[in-house]
């Protein structure tokens, strides 16, 4: 008989445990843990709540390669808001219904959602566990099991705002990280960043903002989702409130919203536009509790305006803190969509400015890498206007911006002001806007009667009167010089400035003496309080030489001309606006003593050094030129100053736009040239100039009394010369 022998078992087994035999000694049976889990995420896409809408031809490009993977990594890029995440959720509306799987991973935690899709697949739920300290290995783990699929799969990334957490800090269309490209599913993300180099070989597609008639749709779907009306039925405050949101497909679905949930408040759509205009910040303030409801609160803070425009630029404030104050700049010099030449961006003027932060001086490159993020993540966008560079930001993106500067509103409004002062009205339209852009908010930051808004007051008056608006300048001077006189004293620079300004349009409309007594009673006290060297001091002796041009006493004027162009060029360079206008006067005095040729090498010799320090489509540098051609004409070469006031007039067309008191000035000239070879093409030319000026200028202004001059030397029995070449003596730019 054998000796007993103790049996022990002490390994993890499973299932059943069966001994052969006696039972001697102790055994011990372990059941094995459960199997670890590599964390929580949920895989399923959120559901549409209402049509999508305009985005057919994107949904049908994109359904293609669901339907037939190419290989590629498809990325729908745009601004915050514009429905990126939209479309993909219609995406995986059709995924569905091919019976196509669907893993929509989310910006939280990509590791333990993508370990979750190979579970999903048929990976060891223990494997991915031990994976997920794995960073380096995991994704290529994953990626194994979704290649091996044998059903077809949509995998979104959305909100991958951080292209370099999609892997270990590299780039994601390098395919070693999350995002890969494969044949056997169609990969997808949706980002704020739409650069190219980042996700390369990529398929990129832009998400714009809504047409009018898609965006009146969402509008409406919102607003009433029981409604089956046309955009055509629509009230015409549903276009206008479409049109003043921009078609930001997140405004429309707020504002919709609004008009839903609070009847009481919004009860219409003229109402909520009415709200809107008034403040955006009060149209996030009623949608909020809306939002934050319905929503987790790290989805809710993108479906607010002024919450998800601050994500894009949370992701500035490490690598390109720069990035930041420049589109706050941006808002005020390109508000309602207007485009912004980037040569207005001086790095010279922005140096020392709210937009250098961060440790790297302000240089150019710097700059050109923030405006480089900004078009990244959709925020601006960078586009070739008339030949030159230019930055647009979304109106609705630049409206929040400005409404929601906080401490940063002062360094800001002053950043703008000081680009501005530097234009030297090289972009009149732009100038005017932005003017105003920041009279709203030095009025709201700083009130009515601060020194800097009363500036921007007087600034908008200056530009108006530099379009030819004389009646519209004398109204805002008018208006200004009480409040200047409170605030700030009769002796005040601002002060003396204003009333200078109300004297020269007395002079521009004929009234010489009453604008030569105001600025010889002025000069003492500008010497006094100024200086004798102070700029506007010299303005004001610059402007009494004009009266001595205006009377045609040439030497007094071309003396003075010279004496304050002198004074100029030591003070301030040979280059700078008010020096150059200096010697405009003084070649415009020789003219007038009838010294043509060295008038016309003056004027070139001008012209050059305005193309150099002003550019060749300046206002200054193309009125030079237009006496260029007018002394081209006097000197009988008609068919040359036709070719030169031709060019300026399409300068003056892309610059200053058709109805520009400059531009018809040139329409003059032209017309006159014409009538001196022939009658019918110049009297058709001059009924159609009167008409716009009628309507631009007015019956009564000075250049459309000429046009009716030139009518008359026209149709008259006799033409003489001599009458032609007066009437352009008239349309000169002093």
């Amino acid at each position: 008989m054998t000796d007993n022998v103790a049996n022990e078992s002490s390994a993890p087994v499973g299932g059943h445990l069966v001994q052969i035999g006696g039972n001697q000694g102790g055994v011990h049976v372990h059941a094995p843990p459960p199997p670890a889990e590599p964390g929580d995420a949920a895989l399923d896409p959120p559901r549409l709540r209402a049509p999508v809408r305009g985005r057919a031809s994107l949904l049908d490009e994109l359904t293609a390669a669901l339907d037939h993977p190419d290989g590629h990594t498809h990325v729908l890029h745009g601004l915050g808001g514009c429905g990126k995440t939209t479309v993909a959720q219609a995406l995986a509306e059709r995924a569905a219904e091919r019976a196509i799987r669907v893993f929509w991973v989310r910006p939280e935690d990509i590791t333990t959602a993508m370990l979750w899709v190979a579970v999903e697949l048929g990976a060891p739920q223990a494997e991915a566990a031990r994976l997920a300290g794995a960073p380096k290995r995991a994704p290529g783990w994953v990626w194994r099991w979704l290649e091996a699929s044998d059903k077809p799969w949509l995998l979104v990334f959305d909100n991958a705002d951080h292209p370099t957490r999609l892997g270990e800090g590299g780039r994601p269309g390098d395919a070693d990280g999350w995002v890969r490209a494969s044949t056997a599913g169609m990969t997808l993300v949706t980002t704020r960043v739409g650069r190219p180099e980042v996700w390369e070989p990529a398929r990129m597609h832009p998400v714009a903002s809504l047409e009018p008639e898609q965006a009146v749709r969402v509008l409406r779907d919102s607003a009433d989702p029981d409604s089956r009306s046309e955009p055509a039925a629509l009230p015409e405050a549903a276009w206008r409130l479409a049109r003043r949101l921009g078609g930001v497909p997140l405004a429309l679905h707020l504002v919709g919203r609004l008009v839903r949930e609070y009847p009481l408040v919004v009860p219409g759509y003229a109402d909520a536009l009415e709200l809107v205009r008034g403040s955006v910040a009060e149209v996030d303030h009623l949608a909020e509790p809306i939002v934050d409801t319905e929503n987790r609160p790290e989805r809710a803070q993108r479906l607010v305006l002024n919450r998800v425009w601050e994500l894009s630029l949370k992701l500035f404030n490490g690598e390109m803190p720069h990035a930041r104050p420049l589109l706050a700049v941006l808002s005020f010099l390109g508000p309602d969509g207007m485009r912004v030449p980037t040569r207005r961006l001086d790095p010279e003027v922005l140096s020392g400015s709210v937009v250098d932060v961060g440790p790297n001086p302000l240089t150019l490159a710097v700059l050109n890498r923030a405006v480089t993020s900004l078009v990244a993540h959709g925020l601006a966008d960078l586009r070739t206007v008339n030949g030159e560079p230019t930055l647009g930001v979304h109106p609705l993106v630049a409206e929040v911006t400005r409404t929601n500067l906080g401490e940063n509103a002062a360094g800001v409004l002053d950043t703008v002001t000081a680009l501005l002062d530097s234009g030297h009205a090289a972009d009149p339209v732009l100038e005017e806007t932005a003017y105003r852009a920041v009279l709203e908010g030095r009025e709201r930051t700083l009130g009515a009667d601060h020194p800097d808004t009363l500036w921007v007051r007087h600034c908008l008056a200056w530009l108006a009167a530099r379009a030819g608006e004389l009646d519209k300048a004398e109204g805002l001077w008018s208006e200004l010089l009480p409040h200047q006189e409170r605030v700030l004293g009769a002796e005040h620079r601002q002060t003396l400035r204003t009333r200078h300004q109300l004297a020269e349009l007395a002079g521009r409309q004929g009234a010489l003496e009453k604008a030569e007594h105001a600025w010889r009673s002025q000069l003492p006290i500008q010497t006094r309080v100024l200086g004798p060297d102070h700029r506007d001091t010299l303005w004001t002796k610059h402007d009494l030489a004009w009266i001595s041009l205006q009377r045609k006493d040439w030497i007094a004027a071309q003396t003075g001309f010279h004496e304050v162009y002198e004074a100029r060029k030591r003070l301030f360079g040979s280059n700078d606006p008010e020096t150059l206008k200096a010697w405009l006067g003084r070649a415009a005095a020789i003219e007038g003593q009838g010294d043509l040729g060295i008038a016309n090498a003056e004027y070139k010799d001008l012209v050059t050094m305005q193309r150099e320090a002003l550019g060749s489509s300046h206002q200054a540098t193309l009125a030079t030129r237009r006496r260029i051609a007018r002394i081209s004409a006097k000197l009988g070469n008609l068919a040359e100053a036709e070719t030169q006031y031709r060019s300026v007039l399409e300068a003056q067309e892309q610059r200053l736009g058709s109805q520009h008191q400059d531009t018809l000035r040139t329409r003059l000239a032209l017309a006159i040239l014409a009538g001196l070879r022939e009658r019918a093409s110049a009297e058709e030319s001059l009924h159609a100039l009167l008409r716009d000026q009628e309507t631009s200028l007015g019956t009564e202004h000075r250049d459309t009394m000429r046009t009716r001059r030139a009518l008359d030397w026209l149709t008259a029995p006799v033409r003489h010369s001599e009458p032609a070449f007066a009437l352009l003596d008239t349309l000169s730019d002093n």
